[in-house]
Parts: structure tokens; C-alpha cells; sequence
């Protein structure tokens, strides 16, 4: 009799661990989408996500960026000519507003505590700027009366991968706030500027600068080309299905 008794209690006992088990086992088949912003330096996105839960600790995801502001295009020599009186005769701007990365997300505690490592993609952009004047170096004038020199700003396959921290706030059945903080560094791909002659070095009257102006321009444009980013910060809403 206590023979059978232990071992219905083993059976009942096992019955029971079983329960938490089982439920692990539904956590596993977790999906998470998600919203939100990012800074994926110097790039600001908005973002979308999915995520799959392997298991308590781990997951692995997919995120979709689409640029809302690229602090890059507007920080650099050509970009602000109009106010440094080169007159910026015409502008244009060829720039991708899609990126994106993939994520490998580790929950050491089984808890809101993660650590994530990802690999992206930042958009690609070029930059034309077509100069009104060019400098005159070592005359009296400051400016040429006119210009056929083009400036080219090129950011290009710009891969990169972060190190991220972040924490999650439950709220409502299965809704949650995530953010994130964590160090951006790029891998591959580069940045460009060029200093140029255009087609308006056939126009009649054009003052074309001389080797000198170009050089110096050239000069110009190089040095304020962006530095690569290292700063990555993340704020979303999701939920859990």
C-alpha cells in the first residue's frame, strides 16, 4: 500500500511539475511586432519589428528602419553655402529612406532585463551641390562671379553592429514599453566628397576655378564629411501574440 501510494504521489508530483513545463513550451512559439523610434547614429528612424522567442533566454528578430531625419545630409560644408555666400545655385539629393538589421536578444534572468547584438544597414545618399561662386585665393574679391564646380557627398554600404542594454515594461495582457541604450560601431562601406567641374564649364561666360580653388574646395568639403556614428538608442511599443 505505501508502495502504491509513493508512486501515485511520484505521478501526481510529476502531473504537476509538468504544468510550468508545458507552458514553457507555448513561450517558445512567442511572436512579438513592435513600433517605435530609433537614433542609429546619425541616422533617426522610425521603426518596426518582429521578433520570434526561442526560449526563456533567447530571440531573434528583424527590424525595418525608414529615416525620418539624417543629421549627415545636413551637417557638412555644401549644405549650409547659402549663408556662407557661395550661393548654392542648385541642390539635389539622391537618398535611401530604407534600412535595416537583424538581432540576436539575450534575457540573462529569464526576466525585462536583455542584452541584444545587432547587425544593419544604414541608407545610402549622395548629395549634389552645384556652387554659384567659387573662392578666389590670394585676390582682393572673396568670390568669383560665377562657377562651374559641382561638390558630391557620398555615404555608401555602410554596414554596422551595435551592443545594446535594455528593459521591459509589462502593462495591459501582452503589451509592453521597451527601450534601449548601446554603442553603434560600422564595419564596412564609407563616405566620399569631391570637389568637381560640371556642365557649366561650357556655358558661355562661366569663370572656371582654377586648380588652386578647386583643391581648396575639395579641401573643404573633406573635412566636414561626417565622422561615423557610435550611438544607438531605441524607445518601442509591442505586443505579444
Amino acid at each position: 500500500m505505501i508502495i502504491k501510494r509513493t508512486y501515485l504521489c511520484i505521478l501526481a508530483f510529476r502531473f504537476l511539475y509538468s504544468i510550468p513545463l508545458y507552458a514553457e513550451e507555448k513561450e517558445l512559439k512567442q511572436n512579438v511586432v513592435m513600433v517605435g523610434a530609433s537614433v542609429l547614429d546619425p541616422v533617426v528612424a522610425s521603426t518596426i519589428s518582429y521578433e520570434r522567442r526561442l526560449s526563456s533566454k533567447f530571440a531573434i528578430g528583424l527590424t525595418l528602419n525608414y529615416t525620418m531625419r539624417d543629421a549627415e545630409i545636413e551637417n557638412n560644408f555644401a549644405s549650409g553655402c547659402d549663408s556662407q555666400l557661395l550661393s548654392c545655385s542648385n541642390k539635389s539629393s539622391k537618398s535611401s529612406k530604407t534600412g535595416g538589421l537583424a538581432y540576436l536578444r539575450y534575457f540573462p534572468f529569464a526576466n525585462s532585463f536583455f542584452i541584444t547584438l545587432t547587425l544593419g544597414r544604414q541608407p545610402d545618399y549622395r548629395q549634389n551641390f552645384h556652387l554659384g561662386r567659387d573662392f578666389i585665393l590670394g585676390g582682393n574679391q572673396g568670390f568669383t562671379t560665377s562657377s562651374a564646380t559641382d561638390i558630391v557627398y557620398r555615404r555608401f554600404n555602410v554596414g554596422y553592429v551595435t551592443l545594446n542594454f535594455g528593459w521591459r515594461w509589462s502593462f495591459w495582457e501582452n503589451s509592453f514599453l521597451q527601450t534601449e541604450i548601446g554603442i553603434l560601431k560600422e564595419v564596412t562601406g564609407g563616405r566620399s566628397a569631391k570637389a568637381q567641374y560640371d556642365q557649366r564649364i561650357f556655358d558661355p561666360g562661366t569663370q572656371v576655378a582654377n586648380i588652386s580653388t578647386t583643391l581648396y574646395e575639395q579641401n573643404l568639403a573633406v573635412s566636414s564629411v561626417s565622422k561615423s556614428g557610435n550611438a544607438f538608442f531605441n524607445l518601442s511599443f509591442g505586443k505579444t501574440f
